[in-house]
């Protein structure tokens, strides 16, 4: 079976480049490729000694351990490196769901979050967001995956704190799969990282990336959290696809993690003003 036509970044395609004002990118602005390796802390001189050989397929070990580093509890044979989170999402979704499995999960939402499990023939459960995200709003569903994203895209909305404990409890009780979606983990408004739902011993898997957070979308670098095992069968699946990063990108990514205390508050400070500049002019129409 064929996914739809990609209808979300078609039309991002045809027009993030030549409208005048875009409302609609997911992303922070692109930053320059010396703008990149000064806030990664890395010198063009070191990347022309780096070597073009294929990078690992898991990912190289001190990237995934700083990636695991985001998780508590979390070790780097946990996480497999992959080419934005897109491809983390396929693999998860080829690996987890199969024909007339039930997929329950927000919406609105990403495309590929539900695009993906209809072509592998799920059944999508739609729990439509109210006025808040609610943890009740998940206690009847009975489902064979719980796809929960947050921050939530393209809301922005998050869970309250006394409601992120009392959707663990519900998700826990349930003894299913639940994957996180969190891209959005950086921009969290109060903290330095957002709360992270991971945890694989109790099958609770993860999808991640700063790539839009950071406004370096092309170094297309996510990634997956599961147990040992789900890590290995990814990482054999994804052979067939990408099989590894390129090793610039994977350089460049490991610097600006390491970093990105020095950068990301100047970033949320740019978001934040220009939420109350929109505010201010919907307030004043």
């Amino acid at each position: 079976m064929e996914p739809r036509e990609f209808f979300i970044e078609d039309r991002l395609e045809s027009y993030r480049n030549h409208c005048r004002v875009n409302l609609g990118e997911s992303g922070f602005h692109a930053f320059k490729m010396g703008e990149i390796l000064q806030l990664a802390g890395v010198t063009w001189e070191e990347l022309n000694e780096i070597p073009l050989y294929d990078s690992p397929n898991q990912g190289r070990q001190d990237f995934r351990e700083e990636i695991a580093s985001l998780y508590p509890g979390v070790d780097a044979e946990e996480v497999l490196v992959c080419t934005g989170t897109s491809e983390a999402l396929y693999l998860a979704f080829q690996l987890l769901i199969k024909k007339d499995s039930r997929v329950a999960l927000f919406m609105p939402a990403f495309q590929a979050l539900y695009e993906v499990p209809m072509m592998l023939g799920a059944k999508i459960l739609p729990i439509e967001i109210g006025s808040s995200l609610l943890a009740s709003d998940w206690a009847k569903i009975e489902a064979d995956l719980f796809v929960i994203n947050h921050p939530h895209n393209p809301t922005g909305m998050e869970f309250e704190e006394k409601e992120i404990l009392e959707l663990l409890k519900i998700l826990k009780a349930k003894h299913k799969h639940v994957l996180f979606d969190e891209h959005y983990r950086f921009l969290d408004r109060d903290k330095e990282i957002g709360w992270s739902g991971v945890s694989p011993k109790n099958q609770f898997y993860g999808t991640g990336s700063f790539t839009k957070c950071f406004g370096v979308t092309g170094l297309r670098i996510g990634w997956l959290i599961a147990d040992r095992e789900f890590i290995k069968r990814a990482r054999s699946y994804k052979d067939y696809l990408t099989h590894t990063v390129s090793p610039i990108s994977e350089r460049i990514a490991l610097g600006l993690l390491r970093n990105r205390k020095h950068f990301l508050p100047k970033i949320k400070h740019e978001i934040n003003q220009n939420i109350l500049s929109v505010s201010y002019t919907h307030l004043r129409a």
